[in-house]
């Protein structure tokens, strides 16, 4: 289960099991290398003195880039139009092109753009910086913690799965977790970092997120349609 928030995610905690925690996907703001700005401060000044002319694009409607594009216009007070895309490459090459001005894709898809000068990645999503772009601060660094949206993966179970039974499930996930070679070479390749959860703390963080992410489509103004 990933962290996308939909209506069907509040009957989570009634139909499923939390089981285990296995990792959180960041997300970055990524604009074209030929745009004048280096960091977060300088693109809201660019973006609020182009309000109203310029657009962003998201790997489709309600997507966490969509929220976040969304939600980005109602903290900085600025008039940009959504681009829903069929995913986050076509959303990429557009950036790179010139035809939007911004997303939001994981950081392993664009590390060759930004290798190659043809990216910039301003902020990310997550609670610490990522090893794959040491350099680039979080959005709660850069002073928009409420940009904060990235994906985490899980296991859940039927609502009515035995405790033994979970808890033999999440010590095999616990037992994967505790392997560096693993975290190295499966997690931090794929622009993810490790979170190692017991069923109980599982279950609160999906309380808490779902309140938290509820809380932000609202605020944000994103619809579906």
């Amino acid at each position: 289960w990933s962290s996308d928030v939909c209506s069907s995610d509040l009957q989570v905690a009634r139909d499923f099991a939390p089981v285990a925690t296995v990792a959180y996907l960041n997300l970055a703001m990524v604009v074209s290398s030929q745009l004048p700005v280096n960091n977060m401060a300088e693109m809201v000044a660019w973006t609020q003195a182009k309000s109203g002319t310029i657009s962003y694009g998201s790997f489709g409607v309600g997507s966490q880039a969509h929220i976040m594009g969304e939600m980005y216009k109602k903290l900085t007070q600025t008039d940009i139009v959504h681009v829903p895309y069929k995913g986050s490459s076509p959303a990429v090459a557009d950036v790179i092109g010139g035809q939007v001005m911004f997303t939001f894709p994981a950081i392993p898809t664009i590390q060759g753009f930004v290798q190659s000068g043809k990216l910039k990645v301003l902020a990310i999503s997550g609670d610490k910086r990522s090893p794959l772009l040491p350099q680039v601060p979080t959005f709660t660094e850069a002073g928009y913690k409420d940009l904060n949206i990235g994906a985490w993966y899980a296991f859940l179970a039927p609502a009515n799965t035995p405790a033994a039974i979970v808890a033999k499930l999440n010590a095999a996930v616990a037992s994967m977790l505790s392997q560096p070679e693993f975290i190295d070479q499966q997690l931090v390749p794929q622009g993810m970092s490790a979170m190692n959860m017991s069923p109980a703390q599982f279950g609160a963080l999906i309380k808490s997120e779902t309140e938290r992410m509820t809380r932000i489509i609202q605020l944000s103004g994103a619809k579906v349609d």
